[in-house]
């Protein structure tokens, strides 16, 4: 049985989160057997780098999941460019969804599901990944957000 998540973590303990330099050098995920790139959009299979340390702890999260349960990478390291290109387009689909919300309302909604650009940031830093569990199958969990 799989505990369910019913909240998502709230941005003020996000903006909690110290970013500071280590000096790791990016290195790119491999597959392994329990550790899955590409299920969420699998119409390409992306390469993703991440921070040696975080790399590590990826390996050691996945090894110890549920026989039949994978980690599943969506996004690792991206470019202040990709983001902000993600934020935009984002952005233009919730506006373009619900005409009648003010800027900031859009924008709340939008830093919901997607980081809002900044030059100091998790994503391009290599020290974030954005990840979920899936079934032997491909099936994603419903991880509650």
């Amino acid at each position: 049985m799989i505990n369910q998540i019913t909240k998502p973590l709230p941005r003020s303990e996000w903006d909690k989160v110290t970013i500071c330099e280590n000096y790791e050098p990016l290195v790119e995920v491999k597959e392994t057997r329990s550790l899955k790139i590409g299920l969420v959009n699998k119409s390409y299979k992306p390469s993703f780098y991440v921070r040696q340390t975080v790399a590590d702890n990826l390996f050691k999260v996945s090894e110890n999941l549920d026989k039949g349960i994978y980690l599943v990478l969506i996004e690792g390291h991206r470019t202040l460019k990709n983001q902000q290109d993600e934020w935009d387009s984002t952005f233009d689909q919730i506006q373009t969804q619900n005409p009648d919300l003010s800027f900031e309302e859009v924008e709340a909604i939008v830093r919901l599901v997607v980081a809002k650009p900044s030059l100091l940031a998790n994503h391009h830093c290599g020290g974030a990944v954005d990840v979920t569990l899936a079934y032997e199958d491909g099936t994603l969990l419903d991880m509650g957000t």
